[in-house]
């Protein structure tokens, strides 16, 4: 049995003995592996498609990882970090909760890493996690800093509840879309993490004026926001390496 299996089931044990809960959150830290050292537009594509790792089953890890023979989980190609941590909590240790305690973009410089900081965040949220901590201070008027920005900049945050969202098309290595709500009020955020343009249309979601603000595109760091109204089917062009936050008003 792997260790955390096994640390699971011994808190567990521990608990049904003591009769008190003993293990709040179950901790782990998680850096990518694939190297993107280069930081040429091949490991920038690179760095923006191994978000997945957190939770595609069918991804697999652009890194040892999937060469590896060591490596003794169920999918021994695939990390599907999150997904694979709540299973062994739901099986050996139930109502505990789940803290990425260190996690890094691998480019904190570089607008890539700040885009999958962003993923980063939505993916958190879409899937659950209760607690992540970023590893380890980065510059506030930076790309890492620009993509918690876009979530709670100003006072104005990402809805607390995660909504489902629908894309036409299975394009997560270059688009995350994310949705929340809050005070019966709709927030997304859209991250395009291909290196041209992408439209599209936005539909069913409530209509009428939404603050609008978003990090990226050819300047880099450059920060924007506004107000702007959504009509049905909206149409919506994304510049490249853009990510943009909309909550409606």
């Amino acid at each position: 049995m792997d260790f955390l299996p096994w640390f699971l089931q011994q808190m567990k044990a521990k608990e049904t003995s003591v009769g008190k809960r003993l293990l709040d959150y179950l901790d782990i830290h998680y850096y990518f592996q694939p190297d993107t050292s280069a930081n040429d537009a091949a490991a920038k594509a690179l760095r923006l498609r191994m978000t997945q790792s957190f939770w595609n089953t069918s991804y697999v890890d652009e890194s040892w990882i999937a060469t590896s023979n060591y490596n003794s989980q169920p999918n021994n190609k695939a990390v599907w970090l999150i997904p694979r941590m709540q299973q062994l909590i739901a099986q050996y240790y139930p109502g505990t909760k789940l803290s990425i305690g260190e996690w890094a973009s691998t480019a904190d410089s570089d607008i890539t890493g700040g885009l999958v900081t962003a993923d980063c965040l939505g993916i958190f949220g879409r899937y659950g996690v209760d607690s992540a901590t970023y590893w380890a201070t980065p510059d506030e008027a930076g790309p890492v800093g620009l993509a918690y920005w876009l979530y709670r900049g100003y006072g104005t945050y990402f809805g607390a509840n995660s909504v489902q969202v629908n894309m036409a098309e299975n394009i997560e290595g270059i688009f995350g879309f994310y949705a929340g709500v809050e005070n019966s009020k709709v927030s997304m955020v859209w991250i395009n993490k291909n290196t041209v343009p992408m439209a599209f249309y936005i539909s069913n979601v409530p209509t009428g004026k939404y603050f609008m603000r978003h990090f990226g595109g050819a300047s880099g760091n450059a920060k924007w926001q506004t107000n702007t109204t959504l009509k049905d089917n909206t149409y919506t062009v994304i510049p490249a390496y853009t990510a943009l936050f909309m909550k409606q008003l």
